[in-house]
């Protein structure tokens, strides 16, 4: 009965949530009149060995599995539209959080409005962006693994019942580097907003006996980037929180990874490539002042500020190539 079981595990794999259930009763069901058709009285009553004949007769789980779902240009390896759909919504719904935090956050002071439209419209974008970034990803990915099965079926043939004698791959517990990884980003994520009230990050700008301070964290245009790296987190403690509850690194969680990744990575690159998203105000307040030297405070802290989000760049990087690195290692 083991064997059947999983059997029909293989089969699930490939299938969507709403179908699983009726997916699950109708394999078992196919299974039932194979068995009685090679006259076996029940499925219970089987041997060893008439289990394999039946389940040999049914053919290939993963293209049983396939056969039930339109959406068979996003099989990738072991998962199929399921992991699709899994990475999609919960991505989605952790963008919306993202969002929820980043008004509850958002400083509205010194003459910051933030408006309705404002909210929508950071909403939108990264909606589309993740929906676009990860149906991009899952057909590059599924590309990939195409070919890999042409190989794989090229050298060992194509599938046998006696593998599902093989047992399954135990993955080793990495829950508590995951627990590590969420209170790391929580960190970040409280360090991001507390430095923009209570902590000073930013320029001393030293004018005659005269010393103004211009906090990072306070110009109006600032209000994107927190937007963006607030969302990049809590998909990324979305990914920690998932790994923490499934105890493995899995193919969607692999996909959530590199997806919150890679656009904290595009979010760096637009910081030091435009770096008026950061400090649009520093340089008018400058001007503004009559300052044309800056004292060597000004320089100290404006490299502290350029280090804390130097340090968020590199963490982002490292956890890019670990999830690549997973990426094709399960592959």
């Amino acid at each position: 009965m083991h064997l059947i079981k999983r059997y029909v595990e293989e089969v699930l794999i490939h299938v969507t949530f709403l179908k699983r259930k009726s997916v699950k009763e109708d394999i078992y069901k196919k299974i039932e009149e194979e068995a009685v058709k090679q006259g076996n009285k029940s499925v219970e009553s089987m041997s060893e060995e008439e289990t394999l004949k039946v389940l040999d007769a049914l053919g290939d789980p993963r293209e049983l599995g396939r056969g039930y779902c339109r959406c068979k240009s996003k099989i990738i390896g072991k998962e199929s539209a399921a992991s699709y759909q899994r990475v999609l919504l919960l991505s989605l719904i952790f963008v919306v959080i993202g969002n929820v935090v980043a008004y509850l956050c958002m400083d509205t002071g010194n003459g910051n409005e933030v408006g309705a439209l404002f909210i929508l419209k950071n909403l939108v974008i990264s909606l589309v962006v993740i929906y676009v970034f990860i149906t991009l990803i899952f057909y590059i990915a599924n590309y990939i693994r195409k070919n890999e099965e042409e190989k794989e079926e090229h050298s060992r043939g194509k599938w046998t019942v006696f593998h599902l004698r093989y047992p399954k791959i135990k993955r080793p517990n990495k829950r508590m580097d995951y627990i590590i990884g969420l209170f790391l980003k929580i960190v970040l994520l409280v360090v991001i907003y507390v430095a923009g009230t209570h902590l000073f990050v930013g320029a001393v700008v030293r004018d005659g006996e005269n010393i103004q301070r211009i906090p990072l964290f306070v110009a109006g245009r600032i209000q994107d980037f927190k937007v963006f790296i607030t969302i990049m987190l809590m998909v990324s403690m979305g990914y920690n929180i998932a790994a923490i509850w499934r105890n493995r690194p899995d193919f969607v969680l692999l996909i959530w990874k590199g997806t919150s990744t890679i656009l904290n990575a595009i979010g760096g690159f637009f910081l030091f490539r435009f770096p008026g998203i950061w400090n649009a105000d520093f340089a008018n307040q400058m001007q503004s002042t009559g300052v044309t030297t800056i004292a060597w405070q000004s320089i100290s802290m404006q490299s502290i500020a350029n280090f804390s989000v130097a340090v968020i760049l590199f963490i982002a990087a490292v956890d890019m190539l670990h999830a690549f690195y997973r990426f094709f290692a399960n592959i």
